[in-house]
């Protein structure tokens, strides 16, 4: 299961992002800025937990720098909605 949450995870992500540049290029659309906002969201909540990978093994690097991407792209997104929603309160 690791396996394939980390490639349904990746290819949201590079969707998402690819979203993000047609988004950039092309003109604003809300239907493609709402679909990437939530593909980086989704991406970061179908990612398997840190304690579920070997953290000490130097072999697989590269998934600890997948992660870190997909993580800050995530909360990059979610900080201004939980700084609205703490500001209603």
């Amino acid at each position: 299961m690791y396996p394939f949450r980390v490639f349904f995870s990746t290819t949201l992500f590079i969707t998402s992002f690819f979203l993000l540049m047609l988004l950039l290029i092309n003109g604003f659309s809300w239907l493609v800025l709402i679909v990437s906002l939530l593909g980086f969201i989704a991406a970061r909540y179908i990612w398997p937990k840190r304690s579920r990978h070997i953290n000490h093994c130097d072999r697989y690097w590269w998934i600890d720098m997948l992660e870190l991407s997909i993580e800050i792209s995530a909360e990059i997104i979610m900080l201004p909605m939980r700084a609205i929603g703490k500001l209603m309160d």
